[in-house]
């Protein structure tokens, strides 16, 4: 039997492990029954500080406390260990007045033959540990414990959504909830175990004063000792033998606290930093505390009194770090500067094969090189990054981070946004500061042979600003030019950046940005999102993202386009008509957009343009689209320019009021124009919304001005 006991452990591998802790738990037993001689006892001492050492380092290079599941098995051995040898120690110190050298040395070393220092000094580390760091320790593990088992439910409801969404796989999702049970189990046995690391400070406390009365009592009644000689001896080893127990548990409960401490990082299925490595990144993250200590500690060097060399040295110290940290920042910006420059010279290299491949860029921000210390260009950028932000917090759509860069292929005064490293958009962004553009409208009606015209027919046809002469501001004031008709760069480029991004945003929203809003949702909508799936596959919802985020229409309201879809998805599985639904059922939200003193304002087809765009509708793949001819294109390309010229001028939102089975292919028609006109369905807006035809869009005719007169007095 004992064989077979033998080869079991041996064939898992666990013969060494498992039969040493037997071993040794036995042995602690036996350690509280069998006195142990002076030379073991230094050993176990030893042994005890070695391990308590040996476990704080551990504890600072886990990168996650479910790495060291074990640990609270650990601490409970670890205690019952330093619990024995306090009682082997105590036992040789009464019969024998000598526990080992390691306690005396600790008794001598610490208390320097002064009894009031070394019980001051044992009385300082043990209420740290009890105090501070025991209880600290005890309440972070009772409150992850809780709030672990309370997340519980909800983590294991956002597997199974994951799951249900194609998110994860099966063998995933088994081994994330493997990782929940371990994690649970760590926490509560830790809150258990924690109590186990405040009985012993309270322990180690007690068993200090009644060694002293214990051991005052047999020297003077037992070996017939004075006082004096008997508390010479006795505080000596107790005070050793206090030290040699409290100091490993100080360093046993601290790193229980290291433990515990690092709960957020348990989180994160990715590879995690031990504890060093993120207080250090943390530490030089902020350059400008760095700076502010160094002032701080420069101040405290001129206080009358204050070590002055102490401070300067300090504030050296922390100015170094300072240097150091804004040193390597700038260095990796132009590492980075040059590896973009690097990238694109690669082209041309002939002395090799380039054998990396990259996948293009998705944003591209691109100025001329000359522009790269050049102050506005950076101003620009950081009003696109507010406009990039604004859309993903105002419209819930995904958008890749902006790439900014500094090529000769662009003109010097030229600003061009690459979408998948496809030009999308080209603008004019003067070497000068004090360039404007004007109407040419405007420019014309007073222009004189004194004004110099920045403008190219070539440039204006690739960068789309026929409508904008660039004059400085000499020009402007020479033509008399009022300040509301001066446009800037930036007046120009960033609305124009962000109607690119609605018309190029299809291209991030796929299938992983869809599953991601099924996440989402499923964590609070589980049983919704389980239906949407059964009834309408991912490729079809994605598609309605895309039509929705075309048309500028948010999608942070995901629940109730889930609920639309979940409604009319067995019997509808078009994207284009479960588009329309889920617009009808917005429809107090898209009109909301476009109100003005809580008016809609909107221009209609007339029924003659209405029954000829039903004419020339086509079908293609389940797919609505307006066939008409050149002629009808160029008339109503007219008299939606001169609409979207009077919003760009009045600030007044105007949309095109069409049927429901016109209004996507209006919408499409307009792609090959500079500026769309938004499309809205008779039937999204609400019967409580005020409205005012602006004017009707004909066949033969445009709009007429008169009608301008109607909105202003609105």
């Amino acid at each position: 039997m004992i064989k077979q006991f033998l080869n079991r452990m041996s064939i898992q591998g666990g013969f060494g492990a498992e039969l040493a802790l037997i071993l040794f738990v036995v042995f602690i037993v036996f350690m509280f029954i069998v006195p142990l001689p002076t030379m073991a006892l230094d050993f176990l001492i030893g042994l005890n500080i070695s391990f308590a050492v040996f476990l704080i380092i551990l504890a600072m290079y886990i990168p996650k406390p479910t790495e060291f599941s074990s640990f609270p098995a650990i601490l409970l051995i670890t205690t019952l260990f330093r619990l024995a040898i306090t009682i082997s120690t105590t036992r040789q110190i009464l019969l024998q007045a000598d526990a080992g050298d390691i306690v005396e040395t600790f008794g001598n070393f610490v208390a320097g033959g002064n009894l009031a220092v070394g019980l001051v000094i044992f009385l300082i580390i043990t209420i740290a540990q009890f105090i501070v760091i025991a209880k600290g320790s005890e309440r972070i593990a009772e409150v992850a414990a809780r709030f672990n088992l309370d997340a519980l439910p909800g983590k294991q409801m956002s597997i199974d959504g994951d799951l249900r969404a194609g998110v994860i796989t099966g063998e995933q999702a088994q081994e994330k909830r493997t990782k929940l049970q371990e994690e649970s189990g760590l926490y509560g046995a830790l809150d258990g175990a924690m109590k186990f690391v405040k009985g012993d400070a309270i322990a180690g406390l007690i068993v200090v004063f009644v060694n002293l009365i214990g051991g005052l009592s047999v020297g003077m009644l037992q070996f017939d000792l004075d006082f004096g000689e008997a508390i010479q001896i006795y505080s000596i080893l107790t005070i050793g033998d206090g030290l040699v127990g409290q100091i490993p548990a100080l360093l046993i409960s601290l790193t229980a606290g290291l433990i515990v401490s690092r709960v957020t990082s348990s989180q994160s299925d990715k590879e995690s930093e031990s504890v060093g490595l993120q207080i250090g990144k943390e530490f030089l993250a902020q350059p400008n505390a760095w700076l502010i200590t160094t002032v701080v500690l420069i101040a405290f060097s001129l206080v009358p009194g204050m070590p002055t060399a102490v401070f300067i040295a300090l504030s050296a110290a922390s100015g170094i770090v300072w240097i150091t940290i804004i040193a390597k920042r700038r260095a990796m910006q132009k590492a980075m500067m040059e590896h973009q420059q690097q990238a694109v010279d690669l082209r041309t290299v002939g002395d090799r094969d380039i054998m990396d491949v990259s996948v293009t860029s998705p944003y591209i921000l691109c100025f001329h090189t000359n522009r790269q210390n050049d102050p506005r260009a950076h101003n620009l950028v950081a009003d696109i990054r507010r406009c990039r932000n604004t859309l993903v917090i105002d419209y819930g759509i995904f958008l890749p981070e902006l790439l900014v860069v500094f090529r000769e292929r662009v003109s010097e005064d030229e600003f061009a946004f690459f979408v998948n490293e496809i030009v999308e958009m080209k603008a004019t962004f003067p070497v000068e500061e004090d360039k404007f553009a004007v109407k040419k409208a405007l420019v014309d009606s007073k222009s004189s042979d004194s004004v110099d015209v920045y403008a190219s027919s070539i440039k204006e046809k690739t960068r789309k600003e026929t409508d904008y002469y660039w004059l400085s501001k000499e020009d402007c004031d020479t033509l008399d030019i009022e300040k509301d008709h001066r446009f800037t760069p930036y007046d120009i480029i960033v609305p124009r950046f962000r109607d690119t991004i609605f018309r190029t945003s299809a291209s991030f929203l796929g299938l992983q940005e869809t599953k991601t809003y099924l996440t989402f949702l499923a964590e609070t909508k589980p049983d919704l999102i389980e239906e949407l799936t059964r009834v309408i596959p991912v490729p079809t919802i994605s598609a309605v993202l895309r039509f929705l985020a075309e048309e500028q229409v948010s999608i942070r309201t995901f629940a109730t386009i889930v609920e639309v879809l979940v409604e009319f998805g067995n019997s509808e599985k078009n994207p284009s008509v479960l588009t329309n639904y889920v617009r009808y059922s917005l429809g107090k939200q898209i009109t909301q957009t476009f109100l003005y003193n809580d008016i809609l304002h909107v221009v209609l087809l007339s029924p003659e343009l209405e029954e000829l765009c039903r004419t020339f509708l086509r079908l293609n793949s389940g797919e609505a689209f307006l066939a008409l001819q050149n002629e009808h294109m160029e008339m109503m390309h007219r008299q939606i320019k001169e609409i979207t010229d009077y919003v760009e001028h009045s600030k007044i939102p105007i949309v095109l009021l069409a049927a429901t089975d016109l209004r996507r292919p209006l919408w499409d028609m307009q792609e090959v124009y500079d500026k769309r006109i938004p499309v809205v369905a008779f039937n999204e807006v609400p019967t409580t919304i005020e409205l005012t035809v602006y004017n009707y869009i004909d066949v033969d005719q445009g709009t007429g001005a008169d009608n301008v007169h109607q909105i202003d007095s609105a």
